[in-house]
């Protein structure tokens, strides 16, 4: 419970941080700046919790691709996209990876 707590302070944080960026330097100018404010906060929560080796990691950092994947296309920003669609796959393949050896080290 402690631990969601700081998470939800981490998140609330980056997105209060990348708010006061972005007011900095003027760009609240799209729907597309406050999808890219929560996918930021998205993956400083992953990072974080890659960092103490949890599995919810990838879960996260899964959501967060797949909303980046999709945001960068509507940008414009096709090689980025693709970028995020093999960093999904990846992300997939690492949770599963993980998963697998929870499972034998539970048995």
């Amino acid at each position: 419970k402690k631990e969601y707590i700081q998470l939800i302070f981490l998140a609330l944080g980056s997105l209060l941080f990348i708010y006061f960026v972005y007011v900095q330097f003027d760009k609240w100018n799209s729907w597309t700046a406050y999808v890219d404010n929560i996918t930021t906060a998205i993956f400083f929560v992953a990072m974080w919790l890659i960092a103490n080796r949890k599995i919810e990691s990838w879960i996260i950092l899964i959501i967060g691709d797949l909303i980046t994947v999709p945001l960068y296309f509507y940008k414009g920003l096709t090689i980025p996209s693709l970028q995020y669609i093999i960093f999904t796959v990846i992300a997939i393949l690492g949770y599963l990876s993980w998963k697998k050896i929870l499972l034998k080290t539970s048995h």
